[in-house]
């Protein structure tokens, strides 16, 4: 049986709905953030100011690019995430409610498990050829779950929502957030 975790990062977010990790995206973007050392190098340059200071501008601009490219990429993903989550009937709560850009989340179920457990079930029953039972009791009966066990083995199903009813897809949601 697959472990049943409640806890996810967004990495592992990317990941459940097939979109660029961080690592992809500031590998495919290394120039932005050199642009903006070369901008500020320019700049603190023909304001006549030190080599200490022009590299200290440099290097601060350079870490401001990186860190709006991360906002973007963690905006997208959450966005993408957050939309197809609700779908479900689930939430994810940041394990640490003081992060600006939080990391690390933790799946709940506001409505009850069963709930989520219900929606996951009709979602995968839109995809493929098998048999996912009328209800949960049905549901539950395939495998050795606890509903909640149930619903975080099966988290990866909800990426499929959007080929089932003709939604808007993860990819799409995440693209939005980055105009």
């Amino acid at each position: 049986m697959t472990k049943a975790t409640d806890r996810i990062d967004v990495e592992g977010l990317a990941k459940l709905f097939g979109l660029p990790s961080w690592e992809s995206i500031e590998e495919s973007n290394m120039e932005f953030g050199a642009e903006a050392f070369a901008q500020a190098e320019r700049e603190a340059l023909a304001e006549g100011r030190s080599a200490d200071e022009i590299e200290e501008a440099a290097l601060a601009a350079e870490s401001e690019a990186r860190d709006e490219l991360y906002r973007q990429w963690h905006s997208g993903v959450m966005k993408a995430a957050e939309s197809l989550f609700d779908l479900h009937a689930l939430e994810l709560t940041p394990v640490h409610e003081s992060e600006r850009h939080p990391y690390e989340f933790r799946v709940t179920a506001p409505k009850g498990w069963e709930t989520a457990l219900n929606e996951i079930r009709k979602t995968m029953d839109g995809v493929g050829m098998f048999d996912v039972g009328r209800d949960t009791r049905e549901f539950l009966a395939y495998g050795p779950w606890t509903v909640r066990q149930a619903v975080l083995v099966h988290l990866g199903q909800i990426a499929h929502y959007p080929e089932v009813y003709g939604e808007m897809s993860a990819r799409r949601i995440y693209e939005s957030a980055w105009r």
